[in-house]
């Protein structure tokens, strides 16, 4: 445990030291969230009816984690939850708000899955999880989609963020704006990528369960997208170079029912994940934030999976075998 915990501290030491080389001209954040306008924007969302289930997860297990809920989208119902309304910190969980808004963006004819973007310095020299991009090499959209979204690349979020906003502050108003349209109204967004923010005032980017299953469930709208989750690697070429996209989810390696979406980490955050998966013909969104180490979060969440399930087949939990032990 001692050994453990101080791997993870050099970790999070290691995280924010590589992210302050940023160059101090390119504003990776703003220091509070920015001022939105809302004139004339609805929110289009219906709350999901609670059915709370006892035997998904046990109290002492469920205790390990800050928060989490397990939503089934087909009946509109949550089936577990806890600190559902609760703000915790969500890291790389941000980068399915720049995955929604670039979809948005190719939806509307913006932008296609084959328009070329330029890799600029900043995002070549931020730091934390990346696809290793190169200043001046040129990638597609969808290219750009895939390491943030396998790979958790925070210079690919970087770039399409500079590229769709023109700067990462506009497009931060663009992320809040979005999460105020669709209900999501304790989610803050200060920068685009989840990366850690201590040594500029503190500030992290945070959201609740309730409030993360309402964007999962707008981007389950893109099959589009669950086609790039739902791969445990990908190559990008680049002229002489390959980089090899390594998926982060691990459940999506072992499970076949499980299509997506993202995992996240920093120090406060810890470790988070948000999953779907289709079992016995439902949709399933399965949410955790905060569990102390990366195996525990996967059994948390397979466990969830598997107990409703054993609910949906009458006790048949067919499909579960893998990787990933449940608890």
């Amino acid at each position: 445990m001692k050994n453990w915990l101080t791997q993870t501290g050099l970790l999070c030491i290691g995280v924010i030291a590589i992210y302050s080389f940023i160059p101090v001209e390119s504003k990776v954040e703003s220091t509070l969230p920015p001022k939105i306008s809302l004139d004339n924007v609805a929110t289009h969302y219906s709350s999901p009816k609670l059915k709370i289930t006892d035997n998904i997860l046990s109290p002492v297990i469920a205790s390990k984690i800050n928060a989490g809920l397990l939503l089934d989208i087909t009946t509109n119902e949550i089936i577990w939850q806890k600190n559902l309304n609760v703000s915790f910190p969500v890291a790389s969980l941000t980068k399915m708000m720049v995955a929604l808004l670039t979809l948005e963006d190719i939806r509307e004819g913006k932008i296609d899955w084959e328009t070329k973007v330029t890799i600029n310095t900043a995002a070549s020299l931020i730091g934390g999880s990346q696809v290793y991009l190169k200043k001046n090499e040129v990638y597609t959209v969808e290219e750009l989609l895939k390491g943030a979204m396998i790979s958790s690349g925070n210079d690919a979020a970087y770039q399409l963020a500079d590229f769709l906003a023109g700067s990462q502050d506009s497009f931060v108003i663009r992320m809040n704006i979005m999460a105020e349209k669709m209900g999501m109204s304790s989610t803050k967004f200060f920068n685009t990528t989840g990366l850690p923010s201590e040594f500029k005032g503190g500030n992290e980017n945070s959201s609740t369960p309730s409030d993360l299953s309402i964007l999962v469930s707008e981007l389950l709208k893109y099959d589009e997208l669950l086609s790039i989750t739902n791969k445990p690697y990908d190559i990008l070429v680049n002229g002489k170079r390959k980089l090899k996209l390594r998926n982060h989810n691990l459940l999506v390696n072992s499970y076949s029912f499980i299509d997506g979406l993202k995992t996240g980490y920093t120090c406060k955050a810890g470790f988070c994940i948000a999953v779907t998966a289709t079992i016995e013909n439902h949709r399933v969104v399965a949410i955790v934030l905060g569990s102390k180490n990366r195996n525990f979060r996967d059994q948390i969440t397979l466990s969830m999976l598997k107990n409703y399930n054993a609910q949906l087949g009458d006790g048949k939990t067919q499909g579960f075998v893998g990787k990933v032990g449940c608890l």
